[in-house]
């Protein structure tokens, strides 16, 4: 519905329509989807399996991008096609949707027992005993069942009041909070403008590298689909999110190596439109001409690839046309009339092209192989069964409303605040306006301060993760709802190996073949 609303959409309206469509579906979808794996999947390969949907989901987006870069070349309905081809893949889905088997714990818990047998039946190996799954899994549902299930209204008031819970559900929310305030949504899908703002001049070039963001993002999720088994969630996600810190800081450093070092305007054009209000003439700098909304940089690419002859030249006002100059030398063009000369509004060629890409490229590397996992393989894992969808569902919410937070103030940020810099003065700007060159009026992108904002909120994750995220790899549903019925300490779970106790006394509940009841008591060592 989403696909067809935008692709056939003639006004904004119809536009919005489909994009809250797609945005509801979105959610549905992620909250259901873990929880369903964690229904059926065995213990050993609960968290690749979850792992292995984000990969899926990895592997659409980097199709997505591909798609969207053979279209780009078409300017006028190149958009329509984007939007329209996503029908395919949803039909594939819905289609296979049919094929599926309900969950065996929603069946047993609602007395389905032979249809729970059917659906175990279609979900192991050809041939496998699924009997003795079948057993533990009513027992377990059983127990559930004489302890009472809450009503909706109790289990929400639960989920805050048992300290266990509460545990497991700030651990559950502060990954993903961690996860988008470390700008996630901002790195992958805004990446095409970030590497328009470290000085890639050529649009196609640009889509390409967005394509390539994806591929990475792809590959660095299969090597954590790889790992975390191995090695565990922790560490998993310690590492991913120590190398997303390094990622961001030379990206705030590469940007600010972009900035010290920007071009000077050197030429003073000789044809001046009657149109040009004298506005751009003062700037003496590419970065102070481009950070104002009327201004745009107009050089010749030298031998060694500098930006040489530069002037500072008005784009026309009303309508805004941000496509050429209104005087001078780079008037009237598109492109460049003379294959050296160049036209650029909103960013400026730099030597440092490179420093913010390697960053990006580092930061997509590390956090596909945890930070974008790991926060929803321990979320399926760490609530009790009765618990599970209300904490899955709130964690996921915490999870949309940070990305929906940290998506909004960057546009806001890129966008108006460079432009109207000296309305909004900023510390750092402050700083070198007193220190640094003051008669350059240099005006800092304040991408900068961004990406140091979420290299501190990523460190600050790291002792989040560090204190409170124990283990969970390996441990049965059934273990892990007692995991948080006690203060956890870093301690109990060392990242260089796993930490063994005995058991000192077992209480076993089975059920026989016949239905009977039976307990057996373990002898104390």
């Amino acid at each position: 519905m989403s696909s067809i609303l935008t692709a056939s959409a003639n006004n904004v309206t119809q536009l919005l329509a489909g994009r809250v469509v797609v945005g509801i579906a979105i959610g549905l979808f992620t909250t259901t989807i873990p929880l369903y794996i964690t229904d059926i999947g065995p213990d050993r390969l609960r968290g690749r399996l979850i792992t292995g949907t984000v990969c899926l989901i990895a592997a659409g987006q980097l199709v997505a991008a591909l798609v969207d870069g053979v279209f780009a070349y078409a300017s006028e309905s190149g958009w329509r096609y984007m939007f329209g081809v996503g029908t395919i893949p949803a039909l594939i889905q819905f289609s296979g949707f049919v094929f599926m088997p309900e969950s065996p714990r929603w069946l047993i818990k609602n007395g389905r027992y032979e249809e729970a047998r059917a659906a175990l039946r279609a979900i192991r190996d050809r041939g496998a005993d699924v009997n003795e799954e079948f057993d533990v899994e009513r027992v377990s549902i059983d127990e559930q069942v004489r302890a009472g299930t809450p009503d909706s209204s109790s289990i929400w008031r639960e989920l805050i009041r048992q300290p266990g819970l509460r545990r497991a559900l700030v651990v559950g929310c502060g990954l993903h909070m961690v996860q988008q305030l470390i700008g996630t949504n901002i790195v992958i899908y805004y990446s095409a403008t970030i590497i328009q703002l470290a000085g890639v001049r050529d649009t196609t070039v640009v889509i390409w590298i967005s394509s390539l963001v994806f591929a990475i993002n792809l590959l660095a999720t299969l090597i954590g689909l790889g790992l975390v088994e191995r090695i565990g969630r922790r560490p998993l996600t310690l590492f991913s999110l120590l190398g997303v810190l390094v990622g961001l800081v030379i990206m705030a450093i590469g940007f600010q190596l972009t900035t010290l070092n920007t071009p000077l305007v050197t030429y003073e054009e000789k044809h001046v439109s009657s149109e040009d209000t004298g506005v751009c003439h003062p700037y003496l700098t590419c970065e102070a001409c481009v950070e104002d909304v009327s201004c745009g940089y107009c050089y010749v690419l030298g031998d060694d690839s500098s930006a040489i002859q530069g002037s500072c030249s008005q784009v026309r006002p009303s309508p805004l046309d941000i496509s050429h100059a209104i005087e001078g030398r780079c008037a009237n063009m598109t492109g460049a009339s003379d294959l050296n000369l160049h036209w650029t509004y909103d960013h400026c060629p730099s030597w440092f092209t490179w420093v913010p890409l390697m960053g990006l490229m580092l930061y997509l590397v590390f956090y596909g192989q945890g930070m974008g996992t790991m926060p929803w393989t321990v979320n399926s894992e760490i609530y009790p069964s009765k618990f599970r969808h209300a904490g899955f569902a709130l964690a996921s919410a915490v999870n949309f409303f940070c990305s929906l937070l940290v998506g909004s103030t960057f546009l806001l940020f890129i966008e108006v605040m460079p432009k109207y810099g000296k309305l909004f003065p900023t510390l750092l700007n402050t700083v070198r306006s007193l220190i640094l060159e003051p008669e350059l009026d240099l005006l800092p992108r304040e991408i900068i301060g961004i990406f140091w904002m979420y290299a501190v909120i990523a460190a600050l994750g790291l002792f989040f993760i560090l204190f409170l995220l124990p283990e969970t790899k390996g441990k049965s549903i059934e273990e892990l709802e007692g995991m948080f019925a006690t203060p956890w300490k870093p301690s109990e779970n060392s990242l260089l190996a796993p930490v063994e106790k005995a058991v000192q006394y077992v209480h076993i509940r089975g059920l026989n073949r016949d239905g009977r009841n039976m307990s057996v008591d373990s002898d104390s060592d």
